[in-house]
């Protein structure tokens, strides 16, 4: 969620900038220090190993990462599918929450269907179609709105010629 709210569709990747924040401790408290870098960093404080400047916890500190944010059908396609599971999972427990994961998976998968991709690579081609058709399905799960159970129905053939591809798909849908 944190990534549609911020650019308004998911995200390559979002990388260090220097080694010294490379770490796998697991916490994510360890990576940053919650605050915009304003400006340049001291010049005589450096990690003794790396020669970077290490985490002292001031906003002069450069540990901002950098946010590769090419738009791809792919990431969306997931990201509408883990949204609309989270919307049901979440509903009862926290449903602002789940308000809000509903509305971006489907702002996230009505763009993709005003907007789509077209590849004549039958691989690139089928791939697409399960992604779609699991972002559809979770959808229709979520909400109960036929449309969505519509473009499952429209786009069977397709996910039955590609049927590797979409066996987990269409799995899931014999027992709905």
């Amino acid at each position: 969620m944190a990534q549609v709210k911020a650019v308004g569709y998911a995200l390559q990747g979002i990388n260090e900038s220097h080694l010294w924040q490379y770490r796998h401790l697991g916490d994510a408290a360890n990576k940053t220090n919650n605050r915009n870098y304003t400006g340049q960093p001291e010049a005589q404080t450096y990690h003794p190993r790396s020669g970077e400047r290490p985490y002292n916890h001031n906003s002069k500190d450069f540990d901002d990462r950098f946010a590769f944010t090419t738009r791809s059908a792919h990431l969306d396609y997931g990201s509408v599918t883990a949204l609309a599971a989270a919307a049901r999972t979440l509903r009862g427990y926290n449903d602002a929450l789940a308000a809000e994961c509903l509305a971006s998976a489907r702002k996230l998968f009505d763009d993709w269907q005003q907007h789509p991709i077209e590849d004549k690579e039958p691989f690139v081609a089928g791939y697409m179609t399960t992604l779609e058709a699991r972002a559809a399905y979770e959808l229709w799960r979520a909400t109960g709105d036929a449309t969505y159970r519509a473009h499952l129905d429209e786009t069977l053939p397709n996910m039955l010629s590609a049927f590797s591809f979409n066996a987990p798909v269409l799995a899931s849908m014999i027992h709905t």
